[in-house]
């Protein structure tokens, strides 16, 4: 049962219109099992008696309005008692009888062969349909055994899933709990900083005041190395107010040479040693031999001493005079060469050595200077060493952060890489279950033959088979208007094809005229030429040799043509740099065509000329 019987049955019965309704969009109606019973029964037995005309209606609705129907025993009553009047009935209507019957004997006929008809298809289909399933056995078996491999296959995987799926999230509540919170107040604080994982959880003020408390101590002593005291060193008599000292090294100045001032200043300074050498030196040896002299005295009476304690002095004065004159003449001789040596030999020594004595203030000078950039140099090389400490340390704890960080970085990379892989996965599994979900692939209770709403696939390739026109008649989108739309979507493939193949066959044919013709013309064209190579003769000798001496003259035209407008370029040019030039051609223009514009130009030049005279 289908809609076409249904509309058969309409049109039986005479239904205004049915011939424009559409037999598939009564096809929802027989899905429904309850219904399906009444369906057959009425359209097998409804015929155009069982519908009552106009005439019969207007008849009874006048006896409902008499109030004159009789119902239940009464009627039973009234049909008894009725005659048979069977031998009255005119023979017309008997006719009109038996037409009716005849009508009905041939309408079963053909509802008899269209039976026969449908059980000869459906026996044909039903033996397609088993030979179908006897091949359908061996697949059967074949899809069971590749479902069950899949089946096992894909629980394994599952497994395997949810393994992996298990030992990520261990692993990353490990590693949130490896990443615990870095911050706190208070004792919570103070305990994260003694269970420190990372560098970054741990604080960092004892370093930082340990680091503070070095930068004051050896800013203090760069202060006393450097600068405290810098004015003693460097000479100066105000404290307030002194310099760097140049801490140059010596073997560099003697190379460069000390700046100008310096150079003046130890100039003076020479000088100055060198003049009150003579006086100090003399001094210094008169100091010092009186201080050997006053020791050599000290030390002759204290051994007087000795002896007269030892023994007795002798009381010969005789013996006392002539010691005392031996000691006299002693002293004098002592005294005359101690003046002779003081008057002679002194100066010359003292001459002698003040030559030597500038060497001596110069290396002395020399060994200052090098002993004061020893000083500072290896002050220097201190406070260098300690910054460079310094810098060790700091640089040290930057790379230990930066390794921290760029461990953090790839571990936050792999968690960004995860955590893409399980929404991708994530993604897919709703797509899969989204697909699963479709009504297309799920079992249906009772068979349709109209197409589901949520169907998208089938909806879309309904709409690309069907036409528009029959897309808007129909109320429901059908099995079988999705095969009819397939089936003319084949037969426009298949006139495609066969007008594609006649294309082709025209193509080559037309191809083939085309070189004949072509030929043709080329055997025109290269008459009692040996080859096609050059260029074919399409006009008379003299012809060609008239449009060859035109295209001479047109050429010589153009380079005549360019060589004035290079002219008259040029004259431009004299003209606007020359403005007696440019007078003079206003003055010729105005001569041909507007003498009187000449004639107050030349009054104009005349007034000029007589003003410049008068000036």
């Amino acid at each position: 049962m289908n809609g076409n019987q249904f509309l058969t049955t309409l049109k039986k019965l005479g239904y205004p219109q049915a011939s424009n309704l559409d037999a598939q969009t009564f096809d929802w109606i027989f899905e429904n099992d309850a219904v399906l019973p009444f369906l057959e029964w009425f359209c097998d037995h409804a015929h155009a008696l069982n519908v009552l005309q106009d005439r019969e209606l207007r008849e009874y609705r006048s006896l409902e309005e008499s109030t004159g129907v009789l119902e239940g025993p009464q009627l039973q009553d009234a049909l008894n008692s009725i005659e048979g009047a069977e031998d009255d009935i005119p023979v017309a209507e008997l006719r009109e009888h038996v037409n009716s019957m005849k009508m009905e004997l041939d309408l079963w006929r053909g509802r008899k062969e269209s039976i026969l008809r449908q059980r000869n298809k459906l026996s044909l289909h039903n033996t397609s349909v088993n030979h179908k399933l006897s091949k359908l056995g061996p697949m059967e078996t074949v899809a069971n055994k590749d479902y069950k491999r899949c089946l096992e296959q894909s629980q394994a995987d599952n497994s395997k899933v949810n393994a992996v799926y298990e030992n990520i999230t261990e692993a990353v509540s490990k590693l949130s709990s490896f990443y615990g919170a870095a911050g706190g107040e208070g004792n919570e604080s103070r305990d994260m900083q003694q269970a420190a994982t990372f560098l970054s959880q741990m604080s960092l003020e004892d370093h930082q005041q340990a680091e503070e408390c070095f930068t004051q101590e050896l800013t203090t002593f760069t202060k006393k190395q450097f600068f405290q005291g810098i004015a003693e060193v460097a000479g100066n008599d105000e404290e307030s107010r002194y310099e760097f000292l140049d801490i140059s090294s010596p073997e560099n100045l003697l190379i460069r040479g000390e700046k100008a001032d310096v150079n003046m200043s130890d100039c003076r300074e020479l000088a100055r040693l060198q003049a009150i050498y003579a006086k100090t030196e003399s001094q210094y040896i008169n100091a010092v031999v009186e201080e050997q002299s006053l020791g050599a005295a000290c030390k002759y009476a204290e051994q007087k001493l000795s002896v007269l304690r030892k023994q007795r002095c002798t009381q010969d004065v005789s013996q006392l005079s002539s010691q005392l004159q031996d000691a006299q003449s002693s002293l004098s001789g002592l005294q005359k060469g101690l003046a002779r040596f003081t008057e002679s030999e002194l100066p010359v020594t003292i001459r002698h050595s003040a030559s030597l004595q500038e060497s001596r203030i110069l290396r002395g000078d020399y060994d200052l200077k090098i002993a004061r950039q020893n000083y500072f140099s290896d002050n220097q090389d201190k406070v260098v060493e300690e910054l460079i400490k310094q810098r060790s340390r700091n640089e040290f704890l930057t790379m230990a952060y930066e390794a921290e960080e760029r461990g953090h970085r790839d571990t936050h990379r792999l968690l960004t890489a995860v955590s893409l892989k399980l929404k991708r996965n994530l993604k897919e599994v709703q797509n899969r279950l989204e697909m699963m979900a479709d009504p297309g692939l799920s079992g249906m209770r009772y068979k349709r033959n109209t197409i589901d709403s949520r169907d998208k696939f089938l909806n879309r390739l309904y709409e690309i088979t069907a036409g528009e026109q029959e897309e808007n008649e129909n109320l429901f989108q059908t099995f079988a208007g999705l095969a009819e739309g397939t089936g003319r979507l084949h037969q426009r493939l298949v006139s495609l094809q066969g007008a594609l193949t006649s294309a082709n066959s025209s193509e080559d044919h037309m191809l083939a005229v085309l070189e004949k013709n072509l030929s043709s013309c080329e055997a025109l064209v290269y008459s009692g030429s040996s080859s096609t190579a050059g260029q074919p003769l399409l006009s008379p000798q003299k012809l060609l040799d008239s449009m060859a001496a035109l295209d001479d003259m047109l050429k010589k035209l153009e380079h005549t043509i360019m060589d004035a407008i290079k002219d008259l370029d040029a004259k431009k040019k004299i003209l606007k740099t020359d403005p007696l030039q440019k007078t003079e051609r206003q003055l010729f223009y105005y001569f041909h065509n507007n003498p009187q514009r000449l004639e107050d130009a030349l009054q104009d030049v005349s007034a000029r000329l007589q003003a410049q005279q008068i000036s």
